[in-house]
């Protein structure tokens, strides 16, 4: 019996989060390393990306993360030296995020080892198989973050008492 197209889909999912999730294990020891855990990385690759002024929303939009998570995660490399933080001078209630020296050290140390990553997980992905990967997964994020942007939307419309949709009760 073949599954259908909702079993395949869910299976797809439970694969891309197991994925992830070894994805993530096997980063966060290389990137160990350099003294960094994955969410660093990306937060110091982040703030590198950015067009100045960077500030804690741009870097949250960037990683597809809530603005509390980034606080908490700014408040430790904060700590930590990696990251400062600075009114802007143009509108006080605007915080610039930059990297400190030691936080450009550590996102260098942290590129090479990251860069060194992929290469040998798809060893065995022919040039085309690579490209269908990255293609494939763009159309996921797209169809989730339109998905969150919606629910948000039908969330606002739901206040005003009107029936859930999409799961969106609370």
């Amino acid at each position: 019996m073949r599954a259908g197209p909702g079993e395949m889909a869910t299976r797809a999912w439970s694969l891309l989060h197991r994925a992830a999730d070894a994805m993530t294990r096997c980063e966060g020891e290389a990137l160990r390393a350099a003294g960094l855990s994955p969410q660093q990385f990306a937060l110091l690759a982040a703030v590198r990306s950015l067009p100045v002024p960077v500030t804690q929303k741009k870097i949250a939009d960037r990683l597809d993360r809530r603005a509390n998570s980034v606080t908490a995660l700014l408040n430790r490399m904060e700590r930590d030296g990696l990251v400062k933080r600075s009114s802007d001078l143009r509108d006080r209630r605007t915080v610039r995020i930059t990297l400190t020296p030691r936080g450009e050290e550590a996102l260098e140390r942290g590129r090479k080892i990251a860069s060194e990553l992929p290469p040998v997980v798809m060893l065995d992905f022919s040039g085309k198989e690579v490209r269908e990967l990255v293609r494939l997964l763009e159309r996921v994020r797209a169809n989730t973050r339109f998905l969150t942007g919606l629910k948000k939307k039908l969330g606002a419309v739901e206040a005003l008492g009107l029936p859930p949709v999409l799961g969106s009760q609370g």
